[in-house]
């Protein structure tokens, strides 16, 4: 990608991430936490900068792993789809030599989005890396770094009447993590906007926070040019394809290619839905497109939007919202299999039609216009996770919300405040 001004300055670490860095550096075992935009990848990225050879950086779902350049946790650990329960989990992944010999010459990984990873995988992981490593202490002695937020996401457990918190389970207090918390956000420099989320980060919907939530009301019109974050996935497709139906121009289509290797079984539709592309890309001149990567030289970060100017076929022209012009050419995805070797090469524009996404699909997005619904949301940190896309409060916008969307879990707090 090219753009017609000159680069942004590199982002400069600031003091508290300096002191995360350091401790880092350190042989403890890590938890690096905080709130939305607060530059926890961007701390463990300098981290990395810093490594010879790099630590394996695992992530709690395959969209997740193709967007930070990672694996899974599971295909690393070899715990597949844990079919048979902890015991035969365990006994397959040490009998396979290929998750032995990773396990046994790795000396730390990097875990992203931890709240995400259910507590049985863990323990699951934590016995298998015992058994291949022969060694009592937790992971069998593997240094954890560990990053994300337990007031975001939480793990998928369709069969459980209550959240499965990782923090609950024993092993989280035997591995004896250093605690790490970054407070400054890096997403939005005005501070009575951070002290708002901060508030409804902890589910306190206060007078302040019913004042400024108040305030952001705004019927959604249908000239609105930014975007709209729906809870579910029909909403947006519904809504993309409404708005490009009703651009005048000629319809341009990009398919998704996939390059699987020759090990890979997962088919080509499950793994395009990895990525954060779509199957295909159909773009018109005036569409509002939403970018799916962060640029090197910091000109646009990924859930940043712009205007399509021009189409062609290597190439596609974009005005963004701050007025600079951007050209965007097609880009590889790659999914790794646990052994950290591409399995599958996914290439498209970085694209997606950017007037609606879903919650949870903006996930580490910082987007720069945001109109959103917080009524009857069902899940604990889902307004939160909505609210806090916005670059800028002057910037949102809410239709609708209810109290009962703003809450958080009581044993999630409870962790914090200890």
């Amino acid at each position: 990608m090219s753009s017609s001004k000159i680069p942004a300055k590199k982002n400069k670490a600031n003091e508290e991430q300096l002191e995360a860095l350091t401790l880092l550096s350190g042989t403890e075992n890590i938890f690096l936490t905080g709130s939305a935009g607060t530059g926890k990848t961007f701390v463990i990225k300098e981290y990395l900068k810093q490594k010879t050879k790099k630590p394996p950086v695992l992530a709690s779902t395959g969209a997740a792993a193709v967007l930070l350049g990672g694996r899974t946790f599971h295909s690393f650990f070899g715990l597949g789809i844990m079919e048979g329960g902890i015991d035969k989990t365990v006994a397959k992944a040490a009998a396979n030599s290929r998750v032995s010999q990773r396990i046994e010459k790795t000396k730390e990984v990097i875990i992203d989005e931890i709240s995400m990873i259910h507590p049985a995988a863990f323990e699951a992981a934590d016995r298998i890396a015992k058994t291949i490593r022969k060694n009592d202490f937790p992971f069998g002695g593997l240094r954890l770094i560990l990053t994300g937020d337990f007031f975001q996401l939480p793990p998928v457990d369709r069969f459980a009447n209550k959240t499965s918190w990782l923090f609950n389970h024993p092993l989280w207090n035997e591995l004896e993590i250093q605690k790490i918390i970054l407070r400054r956000s890096m997403r939005t420099a005005n501070r009575e906007f951070e002290a708002i989320l901060d508030k409804i980060r902890y589910g306190i919907c206060d007078e302040e926070v019913t004042s400024f939530l108040d305030s952001k009301r705004k019927p959604l019109t249908e000239n609105f040019t930014g975007t709209v974050l729906f809870a579910r996935k029909n909403e947006v497709e519904t809504y993309n394809q409404k708005r490009l139906d009703e651009l005048k121009g000629k319809l341009h289509e990009f398919e998704t290619s996939v390059v699987v290797s020759s090990r890979t079984q997962t088919p080509r539709e499950k793994l395009i839905d990895l990525s954060p592309l779509p199957h295909t890309l159909q773009l018109k001149e005036g569409a509002l497109v939403m970018i799916r990567r962060n640029d090197e030289s910091e000109s646009y970060v990924n859930g940043s939007l712009g205007i399509v100017k021009k189409i062609a076929a290597e190439e596609i022209d974009l005005e963004l919202m701050n007025g600079m012009r951007v050209t965007v050419e097609k880009e590889d995805f790659h999914v790794l299999d646990g052994d950290g070797k591409v399995s599958a090469t996914i290439t498209n524009f970085p694209l997606t039609l950017g007037w609606a996404a879903t919650i949870h699909k903006s996930q580490g997005a910082s987007i720069d216009s945001l109109h959103i619904n917080l009524k009857n949301l069902w899940e604990y940190g889902q307004a939160y996770v909505a609210i806090s896309r916005a670059k800028n409060p002057h910037e949102l916008f809410i239709s609708d919300w209810s109290k009962q969307s703003i809450k958080a879990d009581s044993d999630v707090l409870e962790y914090y405040q200890d």
